[in-house]
């Protein structure tokens, strides 16, 4: 017991972890590392050789595989990539519903700017049909989106339920 270092001691503590002699012999900065790039799926190969970089052991995949198991890395990086994931999907939500409020507006100006057209009496006779189709795709087009919009906010909630 003599032979463990206090900053590797520290390092149990702090992970929380029963003694493990393997564990033990890499500093805190290593296991950190190898940690965090086993979070970001990087392989074992690639975590071993990025290890040699920065401690005088020899780590092996094996090792990182030990650690991984003991430690409860998968479930980690398990419950990350889900929080990842529903993160992505309520942003990518979040810009289509943005989206889609900013066509309902466009829609509005358009709408209103062929009413406004009509309503003055400055419209020539023969473009009258003209203005009329544009106040009729200026209303079709806001209901198109509008549906878009109670339908993302349906989603929106559906996710935030099963979250």
């Amino acid at each position: 017991m003599e032979d463990i270092d206090k900053s590797n001691v520290e390092i149990i503590e702090v992970l929380g972890k029963k003694r493990d002699f393997e564990y033990n012999k890499y500093p805190q900065e290593a296991i950190e590392l190898a940690h965090k790039l086993y979070l970001e799926k990087k392989s074992y190969s690639f975590i071993v050789e990025e290890l040699k970089k920065i401690s005088d052991r020899k780590p092996s995949a094996p090792l990182i595989g030990h650690w991984a198991e003991r430690y409860g890395w998968d479930k980690e990086r398990v419950s990350l990539t889900e929080r990842i994931s529903d993160t992505i999907q309520r942003e990518t939500a979040n810009g289509v519903l943005n989206r889609a409020k900013e066509h309902v507006k466009a829609y509005q100006k358009l709408t209103e700017r062929g009413l406004s057209a009509l309503e003055d009496g400055t419209v020539p006779v023969e473009r009258m049909d003209e203005i009329v189709h544009l106040v009729d795709a200026g209303i079709k087009g806001e209901r198109t989106a509008m549906a878009g919009v109670v339908s993302m906010k349906f989603i929106m909630k559906v996710i935030g339920i099963l979250s």
